[in-house]
């Protein structure tokens, strides 16, 4: 290039890269080659090449279609007789590489699934958005979400219709944001959204409902219809941290208490959580001991036949013997199971253990009777649980008809097609199967003929008030008359009076289970309640 800057010789890949031939570059201005907000640097950089200081850009290359393509344009002085006589350029094409240095920012920076933020990015803009707001004296508000029962949705109907959900979930966190909000997705099934120049917390509590009310409603995967919704909790600068990563910490606290009060809630950071954070842990820590070190025991309650006033079989109830805290019953520590992922192995535990039990008992000299144990729907989606259960029979030398498993409405009908799916399995191996706490969910006639189901167990909430409560005494009537109807056993829960066996034992009823009989009992007393049934009126005896 002259000092004048025009181009006064070109080769052909010059020629191929612009688009024109080498007639047409020859005598061209250098800048009209440089899109338009890149002529500036080309001229400074030109200027200080020919000043005798060699100069590389990036630059957008203009076309002679008008097109742009990234180059790197280096310039080196011309030098003649020991002077400047011009300028030397040489122009490489570096679109692909830039295009390639820009995807693996993007995917460092971004979920590959969703197409959000990461934590990555998100975290780069909290920080930018603290500094802001603290320059600024605004406030920030940071929230974290995470799916209810996510992994029962993705274990149930596979992970590729459980990322889709995910895909559903992001478009509604991107609609419902504003336009400076930052919505992210942290890993699995969680969630963050940065909110920006916040005047007051109501403002976050308003976003946080209608979030709520938009992840809930229902989604269509491929022709099934599925429903989800999510805990909120939230964290406000400069109220709960002053930096990310204490936002963030907090926010999830608060989400933790939120899916604590039930799902589908939202919850502020408190400095207390951090204390209940910190019990957790423990109880993590804890149970996940308690497995390995022999701290859980089995626990057996009767139920009674009324037909023949007989004793048919025991339930298997799980207490965990807490060193420091005594006996832990299985409301405060199997949910807590399911979500840190050792359903499967306490559900094992379980199940081995009940039938070990039962073996023992019959070497001793017990009439055969069935044990029932609760499994959860994670351990009926889990790939392998009909072996476990065969297993666990085969080391006890139990026939399978021993063994009845049961598992509550609720669960059931979250995903009565995936579940049908483990029960049908089980009943071809010949294990009996029941439905647990029947009327506290939403079944129907129609789900329930598509079942391999042999009892069900009507919940203690509608028989505690019978006779005398004529809304509940009509519930269970119904109750009983429709499972026979179907062929079913029924075991009414809770029993604690004679008045409601004389009414459940009129009305048809088979079994009964409560506190009438006895509470839960370890297995010596389980043994000694067995040897003594004669005393209390009902027909048992060892066999020998």
């Amino acid at each position: 290039m002259s000092p004048g800057g025009r181009i006064t010789a070109a080769n052909p890949a010059l020629a191929v890269l612009t688009g024109y031939g080498i007639e047409a570059l020859l005598t061209r201005p250098a800048v009209s080659l440089a899109a338009a907000a890149d002529v500036p640097e080309l001229r400074r950089a030109f200027r200080q090449a020919l000043a005798g200081a060699p100069q590389t850009r990036d630059l957008n290359c203009l076309r002679a279609d008008s097109t742009q393509v990234e180059v790197q344009l280096t310039l080196l002085p011309q030098i003649a007789d020991d002077r400047i006589a011009g300028v030397h350029g040489i122009m490489r094409d570096v679109s692909q590489r830039r295009r390639d240095e820009r995807r693996i920012v993007y995917l460092a920076n971004h979920d590959p699934l969703t197409g959000l933020p990461n934590r990555n990015l998100l975290q780069d803009r909290m920080q930018h958005a603290i500094e802001q707001a603290h320059r600024h004296r605004t406030r920030l508000g940071v929230l974290f979400m995470d799916l209810n029962r996510f992994k029962v949705i993705n274990d149930s109907l596979g992970h590729d219709k459980g990322d889709q959900l995910l895909g559903v979930v992001a478009d509604r966190l991107r609609k419902a944001v504003r336009e400076a909000d930052t919505v992210a997705r942290l890993g699995g099934d969680d969630f963050g959204v940065l909110m920006e120049d916040v005047k007051h917390a109501d403002q976050v509590r308003l976003f946080a409902t209608g979030l709520l009310e938009a992840i809930c409603k229902p989604v269509d995967l491929d022709g099934q219809t599925v429903s989800v919704s999510t805990s909120i909790g939230a964290a406000m600068y400069p109220d709960d941290g002053a930096d990310p990563g204490a936002l963030l910490k907090h926010a999830d606290l608060a989400m933790y208490a939120a899916k604590d009060a039930g799902l589908g809630q939202f919850r502020f950071y408190e400095a207390e959580m951090n204390v209940r954070a910190l019990s957790q842990l423990w109880r993590e820590h804890g149970l996940r001991r308690a497995i390995a070190d022999g701290e859980l025991v089995l626990h057996y309650q009767p139920r009674l036949d009324l037909a023949t006033n007989r004793l048919v079989a025991v339930e298997a109830l799980v207490r965990w013997e807490h060193p420091e805290r005594g006996l832990i019953y299985p409301a405060s520590f199997i949910e807590l199971a399911e979500e840190i992922g050792i359903i499967g192995s306490l559900g094992e535990w379980v199940l081995q253990s009940a039938c070990r039990q039962i073996r023992a008992w019959r070497d001793l000299g017990l009439h055969p009777i069935k044990v029932s144990v609760n499994v959860s729907p994670l351990q009926l989606y889990s790939e392998g649980f009909c072996d476990v259960v065969a297993r666990a029979l085969a080391q006890s030398s139990l026939e399978p008809g021993t063994l009845e498993l049961e598992i509550t409405e609720n669960s059931l009908m979250e995903n009565i097609d995936t579940i049908s799916i483990g029960l049908d399995a089980l009943r071809r191996l010949g294990v009996g199967m029941s439905i647990d706490d029947f009327g506290t969910g939403y079944s129907s006639l129609s789900y329930l003929k598509r079942l391999p189901i042999d009892t069900l167990k009507i919940d203690k909430s509608f028989i505690k008030d019978i006779p005398g409560d004529e809304d509940d005494a009509a519930i269970v009537r119904a109750t009983i008359a429709m499972a026979h109807s179907m062929q079913l056993r029924v075991v009414a829960e809770g029993v604690t009076t004679f008045d409601q066996v004389w009414m459940l034992k009129a009305e048809g009823c088979d079994e009964i289970q409560g506190y009438l009989l006895c509470q839960p009992l370890a297995p010596a007393e389980m043994e000694s309640y067995f040897r003594t049934c004669a005393l209390r009126g009902i027909q048992y005896a060892w066999a020998h």
